[in-house]
């Protein structure tokens, strides 16, 4: 039988091959000229100009498809790559939060990178390569795909978390994440070859076709192969999204991987893990789900549960704010284990509004933090709002709105993921979901208060410390100097007052937004 190319649809993955080109046109830029300070301004906007090639090339993308829901045959979807990759209303909408993410990200790293003497552009082009797998599972439509992808994002969010390679945390944090990742996706490819072993395929649409069919007609493929692939698979995505019991590796990565590659870590390798569960668990397996929905059931309570809890006495704010990703995940976990059009538009929407809500946080945590990446304990914060108004304001909004508190885009993404298990009738999970709504606010609330207590200015009784702080002793307490300002770059300044906008405008007008999210489910 003579070999047949597939054909390509170039316009199809036109801004993934845009924001990797970019990334290699960093690292040629790099490789033939000398590292003078000009160009690292250069690597910049070469990294801001691929994504925003890449985002005006969802404009015909979004056309096309726009056009085939219209069309009286109305064809919600269309495949190219022989079928690997699937463009549909979904995945658009993902396309459009990862370049988001992306940009605000490289905005939230520029000062950073500055203030660390770490201006190099191999930082630059691994974010873009972290990106383009990123963009590439959000339309993944064979489980092949999903594993590339899956590593073409993942070995680059390993580099960059050793990025800061003085620092022996930053060092610790890479070396356990790549050893847990990579067991994870050994997990994860072992579940495909099982999935192919109890089906014949790796493309979903395919695998979907062929449980319908099979509960139709009869059993033609092993139940309990698929079943344990299912499982494996479940675990491998559940790493991903830092989901209880995977979620190990999250407190202390979070923690020594340099705060701006945090933040987009947080970010975007979320909503790349959620587009496969969505993909992979509501639409192909979706004939097997009163197999995989109780398994699920367990994960999203453990996980809801576990990082409400434990964030409450952490005392670093990255790892509470690792935490509080966690709960954020078991959120969502919600919208995929209703397995209904309504949880899945909810996950769409909290995806978005959590992309906003954690670069925005974590550029504050950024600003915040002194040379060397230091000072990112709860003590750091006391006294912030005397000092830094602004910072300590947005922060508080930041806050407030992954608390749920009404009129703040948090509150309209939870609302909308309990009202999808309220509408499928699973109110174990509404209500457990809302109880652990309750422990988190506690959790923002600490660090709020903190931050509007004190003056910002440390005094230190005791002479030894006085001695340690090179302070006159004798018993008297003596008055320690704050804090130089925080200045703001411009960067920032925009990340901010983007973050910010958002947070409040779909808190009080969120029509838009659910409106898109809804029409782009699959």
């Amino acid at each position: 039988m003579p070999f047949v190319r597939p054909s390509v649809d170039w316009y199809a993955i036109a801004p993934e091959i845009a924001i990797f080109g970019a990334g290699l046109l960093i690292v040629a830029f790099a490789a033939v000229t000398h590292r003078a300070p000009i160009l690292a301004r250069l690597h910049l906007w070469v990294a801001l100009t691929g994504v925003a090639v890449a985002g005006a090339f969802i404009f015909p993308i979004w056309h096309r498809w726009n056009e085939g829901l219209e069309a009286v045959e109305r064809v919600p979807s269309y495949t190219t790559l022989n079928g690997a990759v699937s463009i549909d209303g979904a995945s658009i909408f993902l396309k459009v939060v990862v370049l988001v993410a992306v940009v605000l990200g490289i905005l939230v790293s520029w000062s950073y990178l500055k203030r660390e003497n770490l201006e190099k552009p191999e930082y630059l082009a691994l974010l873009l390569f972290s990106a383009s797998g990123m963009l590439m599972m959000t339309s993944a439509n064979d489980l092949v795909v999903v594993f590339v992808s899956l590593e073409i994002l993942s070995i680059s969010l390993y580099v960059l978390a050793a990025f800061q390679r003085a620092k022996a945390t930053s060092q610790e944090a890479a070396i356990k994440y790549f050893v847990l990742g990579a067991f994870s996706s050994a997990i994860f490819l072992y579940g495909v070859a099982l999935v192919y072993g109890a089906t014949g395929s790796t493309n979903l649409a395919r695998i979907s076709a062929v449980i319908n069919q099979s509960q139709l007609q009869g059993s033609t493929y092993d139940t309990k192969l698929i079943l344990v692939g299912i499982m494996l698979l479940l675990v491998g995505l559940g790493f991903k999204v830092a989901a209880v019991p995977f979620h190990m590796w999250t407190p202390d990565v979070y923690q020594g991987a340099p705060t701006p590659v945090t933040g987009f870590m947080a970010a975007g390798a979320k909503i790349a893990a959620f587009a496969a569960l969505l993909r992979a668990f509501s639409v192909s397996f979706q004939g097997n789900q009163d197999d995989w929905r109780p398994a699920l059931w367990a994960v999203t309570v453990l996980t809801l549960v576990v990082a409400s809890a434990v964030a409450l006495v952490q005392s670093n704010v990255k790892r509470m704010l690792a935490y509080s990703s966690i709960s954020h995940a078991g959120y969502m976990l919600v919208g995929v284990q209703v397995a209904t059009v309504k949880g899945t538009a909810a996950v769409l929407t909290y995806l978005f509004v959590y992309t906003f809500l954690t670069l925005g946080t974590f550029t504050v945590v950024t600003l915040m933090a002194r040379e060397g990446d230091e000072g990112h304990e709860l003590t750091d914060y006391r006294g912030l709002a005397a000092r830094e108004p602004l910072l300590a304001k947005l922060l508080t909004l930041f806050l407030l709105a992954q608390a749920g508190i009404p009129l703040t885009s948090g509150f309209i993404a939870k609302l909308k993921i309990f009202e999808a298990a309220v509408d499928r009738e699973v109110y174990s999970l509404a209500i457990i979901g809302m109880l652990a709504s309750v422990v988190a606010a506690f959790v923002y609330l600490r660090l709020i208060v903190t931050m509007f207590t004190g003056s910002g200015i440390d005094e230190h009784p005791d002479p030894a410390d006085d001695a340690a702080r090179g302070t006159h002793g004798g018993g008297t307490a003596v008055a320690i100097a704050a804090p130089p300002r925080v200045k703001v770059d411009l960067a920032s300044g925009i990340v901010l007052a983007l973050a910010a906008a958002v947070t409040i405008f779909v808190g009080i007008l969120p029509n838009e937004l659910l409106e898109f999210a809804e029409r782009a489910v699959f």
